[in-house]
């Protein structure tokens, strides 16, 4: 940028020395309507171009590709946490239980030094590997600001939908971070609640469907989904999803998967159910797939963080680390980042003679 600056620099002082020597000499004359005119062209001009690249955009309806699948944790994030990620729940070593029952999982955090989170690989992107094969998403950067604030080492132990009652009911895991929703409407997820400690919502998404795009006119309400013959319908394995489509959808055939990351044939099913947050963030990495919010199709999804319902004292400590990040930037950022796709906002401060040369300050 420094070149043109020069140029439109140089030219603006060779337009005031003009100005200056045609007006000493009585020649320059001012004539409103041609200054008008060459004011008012340009600016009509430029507005027309900019207009006409928008409409243009809109009539071709560009979709934008976001780079999920190349995010990566920043040093910021992950510095100073030991974690290690565990591929296999039978790899993970024993903790130390001697205490028994008398503990709790707070006091059980504290002694060993180790937290360990529950993760699951297809709750994009909320919890996904990258392209590297790298555990990523906006609630493992979470978890590493949770392990932050305990001061204690992080351990990623994974699990699967319909397992993650008995693994937090049984201790393999202290809590559950990975797009884990509530859906009040559901009774699987009113056993869930009493069973559990879910934490405070940190976030909340309505209910979609992913279709290719060509038949997105079939799913605008839920009547007219419901009027599709042999309708199926796919879900997670998990008793909270199969409930939600019965509830919506009873006369579909709901279709069991594990993840949603290959969507580029709907041969098995016609129809994909997730919470848009998810839905259309992974529609950004895929082509002639649209997500479908139609209309009357259920109350919004409620994120949360699940606990074992032993841990009184570790819900609460949750519940006021979440309201503490509300305040701050940090939660915001990962939001804006890993649900919205837009790029991690560069913290580093300007560069500095002070700070980079001669090393004054840090």
């Amino acid at each position: 940028m420094r070149y043109p600056q020069v140029l439109a620099s140089s030219v603006s002082l060779a337009f005031l020395t003009m100005l200056v020597t045609f007006s000493f000499y009585g020649r320059l004359r001012f004539q409103p309507t041609r200054f008008l005119l060459a004011l008012g062209l340009p600016a009509l001009t430029f507005a027309a171009i900019a207009f006409g690249a928008l409409r243009l955009e809109t009539l071709l309806n560009v979709k934008k590709a976001v780079p999920y699948w190349s995010f990566t944790l920043p040093a910021s994030i992950s510095e100073g946490v030991q974690a290690t990620v565990y591929r296999s729940a039978s790899g993970v070593p024993q903790i130390d239980r001697s205490q028994g029952a008398r503990e709790t999982t707070f006091e059980r955090i504290q002694r060993t030094g180790t937290l360990r989170v529950g993760y699951n690989s297809a709750a994009f992107p909320f919890s996904y590997f990258n392209e590297r094969d790298e555990l990523v998403g906006f609630d493992i950067a979470m978890a590493y600001e949770l392990a932050r604030s305990l001061d204690v080492k992080l351990w990623f132990i994974p699990f699967a939908w319909g397992d993650l009652r008995a693994g937090l009911g049984a201790g393999r895991f202290d809590i559950a971070m990975s797009g884990v929703y509530l859906a009040s409407d559901v009774n699987n997820t009113s056993l869930r609640i009493r069973t559990l400690d879910p934490s405070e919502p940190y976030y909340r998404s309505n209910i979609v469907l992913m279709v290719p795009s060509q038949n997105a006119e079939k799913f605008r309400s839920r009547t007219d989904i419901g009027a599709i013959r042999n309708l199926r319908v796919a879900t997670f394995s998990s008793p909270e999803m199969k409930g939600v489509v019965r509830n919506l959808l009873p006369l579909a055939k709901i279709v069991s998967v594990n993840n949603y990351y290959d969507l580029q044939r709907f041969e098995d099913f016609d129809a994909a159910l997730w919470t848009e947050a998810q839905a259309v963030a992974l529609v950004r990495t895929r082509k002639g797939i649209t997500t479908v919010r139609a209309a009357d199709f259920g109350t919004p999804f409620l994120f949360t963080y699940l606990m074992p319902g032993n841990s009184p004292e570790f819900l609460r400590y949750v519940n006021y680390w979440l309201k503490l990040e509300e305040t701050g930037k940090f939660a915001q950022q990962m939001i804006d980042h890993w649900i919205q796709g837009q790029p991690l906002p560069d913290n580093k401060p300007r560069w500095s003679v002070i700070r980079d040369v001669l090393h004054w300050v840090k």
